[in-house]
This record gives C-alpha cells, structure tokens and sequence, in this order.
C-alpha cells in the first residue's frame, strides 16, 4: 500500500527525495531490498552526495539486516576527509563486518584507522574491537601503542594487563601491573586495582602476595585485609577470611 502510495506521489512532489527516501524505505519493510537499492541510489544521487544522504542509505540498509547494502554505504562514509567522521563510523563498521562474518575487513579497517587517525584513542578503540573479533594479539599490540603515546594512562595498562592475562601472558601482566602501581604507589586503590585485575583471571596467589607486599610497605591497609578476606572466602577458608575481616574493621 505505501509503496504504490509513493510510487504515484514521486512524479506530482518537486522534492523527489523526500519520496525516494520514504519510498525506499517502504520498499525495505517490503523485503524488497534490490528495487530499494535502486531508490535509493536515485536518492543519495539527487542529494548530490552528500554524507547525511549516504548515511540516511546506510542507515536504512542497516535496521533492517541488509548488512552488505549497509557496507556499502558505510564505506563510503569512512575515509580520510574528517577525524570525527572516521571515529563516527569506525564502530558501525566494524558492527557490520562482525555481522557478515567478515574479520580480517576488521583487521583492514583498525589499521587503516590508526594510520588516517594516529592517536591514543583509535589505538584503544581499535584495540577493544580487534579483541572481540578474536584478534588479540593483535588488539594488545595496539594497545601498547596506545599505552606509548599516553604512558600515564591507567585505562590503557588495565586493558594491557586484562588481555595480557587473557593470552596467560602471566608474567608479563605482572610487570604490567607494576607500572600501574607505580603511578601511585601510595594509594593503596592502586594496589587493590592491580589485585582485581589479578583475581579477575583466577590468579590469587599472585594476588594474595601483592597485597601482602602493599602491607609490608606500610600502605594503608584496611580495604586490603577486606580484598585478602574475599579471596579467602573464595579459597573456601572461612576462618581466615573472618581473620582478615576483623583487622579491616580494627584498622
């Protein structure tokens, strides 16, 4: 109905893209994604090009899981003419790469990226996406270049120890971890961060004897014997953990 309702308003509307863009729409609910694509190439030429109209296109294509249509006008939309426009569609593309089960697209697109875009955050980013489509090699690779560019950053040394550890990189993490604490030695939320991240990944042990070491430094150590006391709740050593709970209260 509203596509033959569109189809005689396009001749009688001077704004032909109003209509084509309804009209492709009508079509896509329709589930007739090739006459949409024609509609909607009529479309975005009418608009001369323009970015929202390729973005109307790509969008349209995209709600209702025509993934391929959709690439295809994302594309257009990422390319090296603007940063904002890159870090816009950089995640939607990789959506729709994920989505057509295409993971080395992903891997093009992250080091394309990073090399129209070189900073911190679209090292991190495209870190973060390289790690859900299994690239984590890759994604920590980024990520230490993020870390590089921003040494200071505790977000890029959690991730680093995160995947680190993901990879059983274990020692490694460590030394991960050690730059983390170094930030701010004194803190001992530094300390228990280092230890989350290290009890996240089933490592207790290890955890356990860095926050003994941040006691034996003199850090202050309430939260400290509270973190030893879950983890010893965790060991299934109730006793122990009631022990570490009084002295949190005690502090």
């Amino acid at each position: 109905m509203a596509v033959s309702l569109y189809k005689r308003l396009l001749p009688l509307e001077k704004n032909k893209s109003r209509i084509l863009s309804s009209l492709g729409e009508a079509l896509l609910a329709n589930g007739q994604d090739k006459a949409a694509n024609k509609i909607f190439s009529r479309y975005v030429k009418a608009l001369k090009n323009t970015r929202q109209a390729i973005r109307v296109a790509a969008e349209a294509f995209y709600s209702k899981g025509y993934y391929a249509k959709s690439r295809h006008y994302y594309e257009r939309l990422f390319n090296a003419d603007s940063r904002r426009r890159l870090y816009r569609y950089f995640p939607r593309l990789v959506d729709v790469y994920m989505k057509l089960g295409d993971r080395s697209a992903v891997l093009d697109l992250a080091r394309q990226y990073t090399k129209l875009t070189p900073s911190a955050r679209a090292w991190s980013t495209s870190a973060k996406y390289l790690r859900q489509a299994g690239f984590k090699q890759e994604a920590l690779a980024f990520l230490k270049k993020a870390s590089s560019l921003q040494p200071k950053s505790t977000k890029h040394l959690q991730s680093l120890v995160m995947l680190s550890l993901e990879l059983s990189e274990v020692d490694d993490a460590e030394k991960l971890l050690r730059k983390l604490i170094a930030l701010r030695s004194d803190d001992s939320q530094n300390w228990i961060r280092a230890g989350r991240l290290l009890t996240s990944r089933g490592h207790n042990t290890r955890a356990v004897s860095l926050y003994k070491e941040a006691l034996e430094q003199g850090i202050s150590g309430g939260l400290i014997h509270v973190e030893l006391g879950r983890i010893q709740l965790k060991n299934g050593r109730p006793d122990k953990a009631h022990s570490n709970f009084i002295e949190a209260v005690n502090r």
